[in-house]
């Protein structure tokens, strides 16, 4: 049986989630499809690799700095989203 539960913090101004397995079961990062684990060493080198993997200079192409931003964004999105 899984359970979720909050910490109750007066640093932040949102409430901390975890959960319990009760089962016994250990859950790998692989059983979460949906879940981002921002601590897990290989998904921090696969992003540090996606963005080492960039050719910066495209954005200096743009006369204009919202649309160079827009662009910068959607580049650092899907690094993330990768």
């Amino acid at each position: 049986m899984i359970t979720g539960r909050n910490f109750w913090c007066d640093l932040a101004d949102h409430l901390p989630n975890f959960f319990q397995n009760y089962s016994g079961n250990e859950h790998r990062s692989d059983d979460l499809p949906y879940v981002r684990l921002h601590s897990v060493k290989k998904n921090i080198e696969k992003f540090r690799t996606a963005v080492n993997n960039i050719n910066w200079n495209k954005l200096s192409q743009y006369n204009n700095l919202n649309e160079a931003y827009s662009s910068f964004h959607k580049i650092i999105t899907d690094c993330y989203n990768k």
